[in-house]
């Protein structure tokens, strides 16, 4: 008898640690009927990337449905899987119908789902996706940093497009904490960026009371190129021959000065 006792447990403990299926996993995620356990949502996640086109199509509506859980966990399972389905190279004809339910996650409480959000919508490069982060960027509601995380992609995307232009100068308007600064800074670091009111934000920072953002500014700067470099040039060397700037800083904005110094100047 305890020999058949000890088989039974051993097959029921055989049977818990067997991997469910993903059609299980994310239909358990949709009815709430449990939350991922440590380590489940990124093991199902990434099969995403490697099952076929119909089957991820099958998992969809399960894993847009855990979206709106009320379990963070579970949600946070579904973008998971989202970012992963993100990666495969037909992201665009499985994601771009469902954009807006994706787009859901903007509106979350949670400050993880809406960059998660942010991240998604930023990828799919499309019209539609766009719309969605520049709605999201103009909300008086959301969460700064992830909004400032969506600007990011709205550049990259359509660096000169008037109302992605005036949405960044509007949400630079508002009073914003250091870190959100450096995240709108750093995403405007690149030579795309031709729109002088852009690039006026960030020689504006250079100038800013905090180091950590007159460093990421000069970063910035660096990153858009040597014409960039030339146009702050009387600002950085004001700030090597500041007194009380601080070391990181000032040496930051002595090698932008330096990694020109000799360039040749085409205009």
């Amino acid at each position: 008898m305890k020999r058949i006792l000890v088989v039974l447990t051993f097959a029921a403990a055989v049977v818990a640690q067997t991997p469910e299926s993903p059609s299980v996993f994310y239909g358990r995620l949709a009815e709430n009927a449990a939350e991922p356990r440590p380590g489940e949502a990124l093991s199902h996640a990434d099969q995403l990337q490697h099952l076929k086109r119909e089957e991820v199509v099958q998992l969809l509506p399960a894993i847009l449905a855990s979206l709106s859980s009320p379990n963070p966990k579970a949600a946070s399972a579904a973008a998971l899987a989202l970012y992963s389905i993100e990666q495969r190279t037909d992201a665009s004809d499985l994601l771009g119908p469902r954009t807006d339910q994706i787009g859901t996650l903007l509106a979350s409480p949670d400050s993880r789902l809406q960059n998660a959000g942010v991240q998604i919508l930023g990828l799919l490069k499309s019209p539609r996706s766009q719309a969605c982060l520049l709605n999201y960027v103009r909300s008086p509601n959301s969460d700064p940093k992830a909004q400032a995380g969506a600007i990011f992609y709205l550049v990259r995307n359509a660096p000169s497009k008037p109302d992605v232009v005036a949405a960044v100068l509007d949400f630079v308007r508002r009073p914003l904490s250091p870190e959100t600064k450096v995240i709108v800074v750093n995403s405007l670091g690149t030579p795309i960026v031709k729109e002088p009111a852009l690039r006026n934000i960030v020689f504006s920072a250079l100038e800013d009371s905090q180091d950590q953002v007159r460093f990421a500014a000069i970063q910035s700067v660096r990153r858009m190129g040597p014409d960039a470099i030339r146009e702050a040039q009387p600002t950085l060397e004001r700030i090597v021959k500041k007194p009380d700037e601080s070391t990181d800083v000032r040496k930051e904005a002595k090698d932008a000065l330096l990694s020109v110094a000799s360039a040749p100047h085409v205009p």
